[in-house]
This record gives C-alpha cells, sequence and structure tokens, in this order.
C-alpha cells in the first residue's frame, strides 16, 4: 500500500511542478487531481479515514478548479 502512495504522491509532485513553470496549467491540475483520487481511493481501501477524508477535500477542490477552467 505504501508504495501505491508514493506512486500518487510522485503524480501529485509532476502536476504541481507543470503548474509551478506554467508550463501547461490544466494538465497539472488534472494530474493533482488524478493523485489525490487515486490516494482518495488507496486511503478508503486501507480504511484510513482522516487521510480519506483529507484528500477527498483536495480531490474536489481539484476537480471544481478543472470545471471552472472548461466553463471559463
Amino acid at each position: 500500500m505504501n508504495m501505491i502512495k508514493w506512486w500518487c504522491f510522485g503524480i501529485m509532485l509532476a502536476g504541481a511542478i507543470v503548474v509551478s513553470f506554467n508550463l501547461d496549467p490544466i494538465l497539472g491540475i488534472k494530474l493533482l487531481f488524478v493523485g489525490n483520487a487515486a490516494w482518495l481511493v488507496t486511503a478508503v481501501r486501507s480504511r484510513d479515514w482522516p487521510s480519506a477524508a483529507n484528500f477527498a477535500m483536495l480531490a474536489t477542490v481539484w476537480f471544481l478548479g478543472i470545471v471552472q477552467y472548461y466553463k471559463g
């Protein structure tokens, strides 16, 4: 399970790098969302409820960012 969390962290880190260097903001936000959603699923499967709640909130924020970007 720890290896999966490291993969999720790597995806989120890649998204943060893409966003911070302004390479492709929407791709970075999508990477952050995918990493957070994957971590959320991992936390729920391992019954780590505080972590699941935290990453559910973060995934929601990134999802709303994607929706807002496409809405205009």
